[in-house]
C-alpha cells in the first residue's frame, strides 16, 4: 500500500540515471537518495534533529524528463524536497543466509512524481532562454544568473 507523502532532505549520493525494461517499453529513471530529516524544539529553544524521525529514503523518478532533469541538476549534499508515494520494501534474506548473520531489513521507498531543490544553500541559477513564441523551440543560450 502506497501514501501519497513529501520528503524532504540532504542528498546522500549523486543521482544515478538508469535504464530499465518495463514489460517491453525501455525507460529512463533517476534514483536517488535522500536523508529524511525532521527538527523539533529543544528544551532551549534551540533546533534539535529528531533521530527517530530521521532515516534515509530511496527515491526513483520515473518520468523521463524529470529523471533526466534531475541527473543534470542535483549533486550530494543539496536539500531537496520530492513528493510522491511512499510505500515500505522489507529485505528478506534465505534461511541460509540468516544463518550465517545476516538480518532482515526495512526500506522507506518515494515513487517521485515532483522534486523540488530548496534554496536555502544555493549560491546562484542558470536558466536558460525562455522558449520563442513563434517557433515552440527551446534554445540552449541562458538569459542570465541569479545570485
Amino acid at each position: 500500500m502506497a501514501t501519497q507523502s513529501i520528503v524532504r532532505g540532504n542528498l546522500l549520493e549523486d543521482p544515478e540515471l538508469k535504464e530499465v525494461n518495463i514489460g517491453s517499453e525501455r525507460r529512463t529513471i533517476c534514483e536517488l537518495r535522500v536523508m529524511s530529516d525532521v527538527w523539533r524544539e529543544g528544551t532551549q529553544g534551540e533546533p534539535v534533529q529528531d533521530h527517530v524521525r530521521t532515516h534515509p529514503v530511496q527515491v526513483t523518478i520515473w518520468g523521463e524528463h524529470l529523471a533526466k532533469t534531475c541527473a543534470e541538476v542535483l549533486r550530494r549534499g543539496m536539500r531537496i524536497q520530492a513528493t510522491g508515494a511512499m510505500h515500505p520494501h522489507v529485505y528478506r534474506y534465505s534461511d541460509s543466509e540468516r544463518e550465517a548473520g545476516k538480518q532482515d531489513f526495512f526500506e522507506v521507498r518515494l515513487a517521485a512524481d515532483d522534486v523540488t531543490l530548496c534554496l536555502n544553500r544555493v549560491v546562484g541559477v542558470t536558466m536558460r532562454a525562455p522558449r520563442s513564441q513563434t517557433g515552440g523551440q527551446e534554445s540552449d543560450a541562458t538569459d542570465g544568473a541569479l545570485a
